[in-house]
């Protein structure tokens, strides 16, 4: 499911003619899981009708609590994920402090997921 992300950014980025690289992945990662998030919500809540009609959602197969534990880590991976974005806007501005504001208050948000 994350790779919603991966092949809709490297799309972008070939249709573009641009190289594929660190921050393509990173933000391709971030926008696919929270794009997965919302199948494995659902598929959680669904388990019990889908197991009964046959079909095979990892949730059915690995049974629910492996459908919390995938909601849990689609949530965090976008968060756990920015200081991938600090490191390399300091990188491209060549300093060594945090760079801006900006660049943290997505993290604010994380409570709120």
């Amino acid at each position: 499911d994350t790779m919603w992300g991966l092949d809709t950014m490297w799309g972008l980025d070939t249709m573009w003619g641009l190289d594929i690289n660190g921050p393509l992945v990173v933000a391709s990662a971030q926008v696919g899981s929270l794009a997965a998030v919302l199948l494995a919500v659902n598929n959680l809540r669904d388990a019990r009708t889908d197991a009964r009609c046959g079909k095979n959602t990892l949730c059915v197969l690995l049974g629910e609590r492996f459908g919390r534990l995938e909601i849990t880590f689609l949530l965090a991976a976008p968060f756990t994920l920015l200081p991938y974005w600090a490191w390399e806007g300091a990188r491209r501005l060549e300093v060594t402090m945090f760079p801006s504001l900006a660049a943290a208050l997505p993290a604010a948000t994380a409570p709120l997921a």
